[in-house]
């Protein structure tokens, strides 16, 4: 069995690298040791250094800055378009002769090639079917329809749709999913969007990154005056960006110097999931060292966690906390498995969806609308022990959803698990 992941992005992007991770666990669960997997990536060397097979996606996006520069890449990036065009027009054969072209770059042809061998394509990619990537949307579709010229059946991998708010976007997505055999959707909202755009087959699952959890021998335990905090410095808010960035952050300060009041002993740990390179230009650790500065003025004790690109030494390191406060939804999905309650701030509503399936619904603000959070966070700081109590079985729950996912590639394949996953193990024990 050979499958083809595409659209990863970076292990940069802890969140990235942790679906990577527990997908490459899960097909191996489901359809086998012996499967071959391939990764088709933003930014393969990190994956490489992870020790996953990797290759670059056959045309290449990176952070363009200047129209000039636009144009630039796009002159660049013409003449794979065309010729994955052309070969995706037709069927395999067409294809075929397309990979052999000398006229192809390397990239675009050694992605054709894994393509043609592949038994299934599974797009990854996670929140990557919204507007502010709808730029990026012609050149993915020439993946997806790579595919169907293939006759490789593909599914898109617990993901999450949406926000969709412009035409041009919402089109571009509805024909991705006429592409596919079947939507593994990670929350509500996007399960019901998906069938509104006219998806197939839907199959309502939850995030694959919660199969993660941290070695026992590196959980030090937790510290009941331990807060943990993610941050994040999002460049896509509409309207004064700026502004609104700021006042998420004073809110954030304010949420810590209520709890401090309260709990004179407390301690923060403040933790970064996205870490700048040249394909990832998201910088949550100046944001981490930023509000270090902030609660350091304000006499709190707080600590910097090293960025890590491992899932589960971020779940280690977290488990140390009696409350987590997340803005990247792998954060708290990292905090989760760590046995960590959540307090959300949501910049996408693909948190809220998470936090909502595990029974914290309550506990999420808006990242434009922050003001109720220092409230929200000082109420979750004083039943702690009580939303704690709650996680274990609402993650034994949210695991078996999650593991839905792979079994439903499977079933496009008409492929029973090799294995049964470890949750239903311990159910019928």
């Amino acid at each position: 069995m050979r499958l083809l992941f595409i659209n990863a992005y970076s292990p940069m992007n802890l969140g990235d690298g942790a679906i990577v991770l527990r997908m490459l666990d899960e097909a191996r669960r489901v359809f086998g040791g012996d499967v071959e997997i391939i990764v088709s990536a933003t930014e393969p060397e990190p994956f490489l250094q992870l020790g996953i097979a990797a290759m670059p996606r056959p045309i290449q996006w990176r952070p363009l800055g200047s129209p000039l520069r636009r144009l630039a890449w796009l002159l660049r990036a013409l003449p794979d378009a065309l010729l994955l065009a052309l070969g995706s027009a037709a069927g395999r054969p067409q294809l075929a002769r397309v990979a052999r072209s000398r006229l192809l770059s390397p990239s675009a042809s050694g992605f054709l090639q894994a393509m043609l061998r592949a038994d299934l394509v599974i797009a990854t990619g996670g929140g990557y079917l919204a507007d502010y990537y709808a730029r990026q949307f012609p050149f993915w579709h020439l993946q997806y329809r790579c595919a169907r010229a293939a006759g490789v059946p593909l599914v898109f991998f617990s993901q999450s749709i949406g926000p969709l708010t412009r035409r041009i976007p919402r089109l571009w997505v509805s024909a991705a999913l006429g592409h596919s055999e079947t939507f593994c959707a990670r929350d509500e909202s996007s399960a019901l969007l998906a069938e509104r755009l006219g998806a197939r087959r839907v199959v309502r699952t939850l995030d694959v990154a919660l199969l993660s959890e941290a070695p026992p021998a590196l959980s030090p335990g937790k510290d009941p005056h331990t807060l943990g905090i993610s941050l994040v410095r999002w460049p896509n808010l509409q309207g004064d960006p700026i502004g609104r960035q700021a006042r998420y952050l004073d809110a954030a300060e304010r949420a810590v110097r209520l709890v401090h009041e309260s709990d004179p002993q407390l301690s923060v740990l403040l933790f970064s999931t996205n870490k700048r390179s040249e394909a990832n230009v998201a910088d949550d650790v100046s944001v981490a060292e930023e509000m270090r500065e902030r609660l350091a003025a304000e006499g709190v004790s707080c600590e910097l966690v090293p960025w890590t690109p491992l899932p589960e030494e971020f779940c280690s390191a977290v488990g140390r906390c009696s409350l987590f406060v997340a803005s990247r939804m792998h954060s708290a999905v990292l905090a989760a498995c760590a046995g960590v309650p959540v307090v959300g701030v949501a910049y996408e509503p693909k948190l809220s969806g998470l936090l909502s399936a595990l029974g914290f619904g309550a506990l999420v603000v808006p990242m434009e609308a922050p003001d109720a959070l220092p409230g929200i966070v000082s109420e979750a700081w004083r039943e702690r022990d009580s939303l704690a109590a709650r996680l274990p079985e609402a993650m034994r729950k949210a695991r078996l959803l999650a593991q839905g996912a792979m079994e439903a590639c499977a079933e496009v394949l008409g492929v029973r698990p090799a294995s049964a996953a470890p949750a239903d193990r311990a159910d019928a024990g």
